[in-house]
């Protein structure tokens, strides 16, 4: 055999590991609202509401105390308490939209884009994400991985604090959102 010929075998075990998926994911505001609404606390939302429904309370008393007692400082204090329910009803409505905007303007500022394109591949132990608009790689053990969430468009793969995978199921190649599903959840232990 002449030396310089290679084995298809050897040429094989020689070449790296083909990932066992891949996904394509698009970042863009929309990916980015809908991650941001799934990994909000639940009990957010009702805490926001119940101070709202408090503050119409502590009017409604304040206000009545007034009007009954006539003392000038529960009319202040009744003001006071409906500029509070008002400044949280405004930042819950407009908070999450500004930053959006924010993070848009963050990304055109650094990438030139208002979308960035990610590629992730899953192989047996790793899984290693590109940012195709600086070629930037991040590759982590499966070991890594704290948590899944899953939304209706997304898989989320927590790796640390505030530091997220995502994971486009429309852009699942090689496999289905049930397979992938099964596969990443038997490597982060199910969570």
């Amino acid at each position: 055999m002449n030396p310089e010929e290679v084995s298809a075998e050897e040429e094989q075990s020689a070449a790296p590991n083909p990932p066992i998926y891949t996904c394509q994911t698009l970042l863009n505001v929309q990916t980015q609202q809908e991650a941001s609404q799934a990994l909000t606390p639940k009990y957010m939302k009702y805490v926001v509401f119940v101070c709202f429904g408090l503050c119409i309370v502590m009017f409604g008393l304040l206000l009545w105390a007034y009007l009954v007692g006539g003392a000038v400082i529960n009319l202040v204090l009744a003001l006071l308490v409906l500029a509070v329910g008002a400044y949280l009803a405004y930042s819950h409505f407009n908070t999450p939209k500004k930053m959006l905007v924010q993070w848009e303007e963050n990304m055109k500022k650094n990438f030139g884009t208002s979308e960035l394109h990610l590629t992730t591949e899953f192989y047996k132990f790793s899984i290693a994400q590109t940012l195709s608009e600086n070629d930037d790689l991040t590759v982590d053990n499966y070991a890594d991985l704290q948590a899944l969430v899953e939304t209706k468009h997304l898989f989320l793969l927590k790796k640390g604090r505030g530091t997220w995978y995502f994971v486009a199921k429309d852009g699942l190649q090689n496999c289905s959102v049930d397979e992938f599903r099964s596969f990443i959840s038997e490597r982060i232990g199910g969570k």
